[in-house]
């Protein structure tokens, strides 16, 4: 599992898992802050300039783990991350 809260997912689904999982991380997130140093230069090549945000979303729940969630169910939350608004 990437994170501990998912375990109770899981375990509430599958109960039998309980005893073989284990929590290593989220090698997607362990990418992006190990790629701080270079922050400047993803900001520069995604044309974020001085004074904005640039926001990064990412998701691999969904239908068959497409990451459609997020892009679905979500649709309020852009909109209000879109206005300033998110997260509230």
């Amino acid at each position: 599992m990437a994170h501990g809260d998912q375990r109770a997912a899981l375990v509430s689904t599958v109960a039998e898992a309980a005893g073989i999982i284990h929590e290593v991380g989220d090698p997607c997130y362990d990418r992006a802050v190990s790629a701080r140093p270079q922050r400047r230069w993803f900001r520069r090549a995604a044309g974020v300039e001085k004074g904005q945000k640039l926001v990064v979303v990412t998701s691999t729940w969904g239908p068959a783990g497409s990451g459609a969630a997020i892009l679905t169910s979500w649709t309020s939350s852009w909109t209000r991350c879109r206005a300033g608004t998110w997260p509230p």
